[in-house]
């Protein structure tokens, strides 16, 4: 990743796309995305969309840590979008 695509939300978003069992073929898409580009509305919009298609894990324990990556990359998306908005909006005001 260059320097100006380096954030905390793509670092996250990478993180959870590793350890979640998608496709890998998906997966190794969105990973040189990330890397290139850094997270953009495209990508957390297809990442998102693959969620509920997701194998569910079969142990409780499983279940409750799939659960819990599922809500921290959820809420890490919808944060950048925040950081995103804000940006624009703040760019705006001028």
């Amino acid at each position: 990743m260059t320097k100006s695509h380096v954030d905390r939300f793509s670092i996250n978003v990478r993180k959870y796309v590793n350890v979640l069992p998608f496709d890998d073929e998906e997966k190794k898409i969105w990973l040189e995305e990330l890397d290139r580009e850094g997270l953009s509305e495209y990508l957390a919009k297809q990442i998102l969309e693959s969620l509920p298609k997701l194998p569910h894990p079969e142990g409780q324990k499983d279940a409750r840590q799939m659960q819990k990556t599922l809500l921290s990359i959820t809420q890490n998306v919808r944060q950048w979008r925040l950081q995103q908005s804000l940006q624009h909006t703040k760019g705006q005001r001028r």
